[in-house]
């Protein structure tokens, strides 16, 4: 069953997954639990696009909440929100628009954005390939937290080195 739900973070098999501030571009308009980027010539984070080169992690806030048109506006120092920065063991949970099944497990697949606003894992391109499907989970009869929430099928990834911005670095 294809499901539509944002990206969470499952866990990680090394370190527990950093947390930084980013200050947010001025025109950006992204919701919390997107895939965003740290623009480098304007100094500021911006939502990604469509088969990301370069990913930092998960909006953990939405842009309007840092630029203050969101309530309750601005609370970290300027207009910043906190980003949870992906390494290569990070673990993250992503929707589809396909049934998950066990010959997905270990293919590296691209990523696409539902009309919901949600990133999902696009098993239709594997020539842009970001992710690699660790893992599988069909609809639960229970919620498990941290993870799949009752009735969610969905693929637990882990993003290709080369496409994750900070990698490395904290």
């Amino acid at each position: 069953m294809a499901t539509d739900f944002a990206p969470t973070i499952f866990g990680s098999y090394g370190d527990d997954v950093t947390v930084r501030e980013f200050v947010v571009d001025s025109a950006a308009t992204f919701k919390k639990g997107e895939l965003v980027y740290w623009d480098t010539s304007s100094k500021t984070l911006k939502e990604c696009g469509t088969d990301p080169a370069l990913v930092a992690g998960i909006a953990l806030g939405s842009a309007g909440f840092a630029l203050g048109t969101e309530f309750p506006g601005p609370i970290y120092q300027g207009s910043r929100i906190p980003v949870a920065l992906f390494e290569p063991d990070a673990l993250i949970f992503l929707c589809s628009a396909t049934t998950p099944i066990v010959d997905h497990i270990g293919v590296k697949y691209a990523l696409a954005k539902l009309a919901s606003g949600n990133w999902s894992v696009d098993t239709t391109d594997t020539a842009d390939a970001r992710v690699i499907v660790v893992d599988i989970f069909r609809a639960v009869s229970a919620s498990v937290s941290p993870g799949p929430q009752t009735g969610q099928d969905g693929f637990l990834v882990r993003f290709n080195s080369a496409n994750l911005q900070f990698s490395g670095i904290f």
